[in-house]
């Protein structure tokens, strides 16, 4: 069983996999927003994927914002093309993120664009599996 994660971007969607324990995201790649669902297709066939999960872009209030919606649209055509579960994880601040440790890592500007996408598709897909595993103590 693995799990992808998905972080819709304007122009890229980025894509991340667990291990087949699905104890730890690891990035995958990075799509055009035109090919992402039969890319996304391909994956879960690939690499048997039981549940995908898509970072939602929540306002810092918690609320359903404009970039919201247009992900909300596009679930929709997601879960009409796949046969899995599709959840949504709240991904604010993974893209933040994922830019900072590249800055950090002293990755220039352009391969930070190449990579940005599946990396935040990392954060979210870790921060579920964290939350998961969380909910599981309880």
């Amino acid at each position: 069983m693995r799990i992808l994660g998905v972080d819709y971007g304007d122009k890229r969607v980025g894509l991340a996999v667990t291990d087949e324990g699905c104890v730890m995201a690891h990035a995958l790649k990075t799509v055009p927003r035109s090919t992402a669902l039969r890319d996304i297709l391909a994956v879960v066939t690939e690499y048997e994927v039981s549940i995908i999960v898509v970072g939602m872009p929540y306002n810092n209030k918690g609320e359903i914002a404009f970039k919201a919606k247009q992900v909300l649209k596009w679930l929709e055509e997601l879960k009409a093309a796949v046969t899995v579960p599709v959840e949504t994880y709240d991904e604010r601040f993974t893209t933040f993120s994922a830019k900072e440790d590249l800055i950090a890592a002293d990755v220039s500007r352009k391969r930070r664009d190449e990579v940005i996408d599946k990396l935040a598709a990392a954060n979210i897909l870790q921060g579920y599996l964290n939350e998961r595993k969380e909910n599981d103590k309880k």
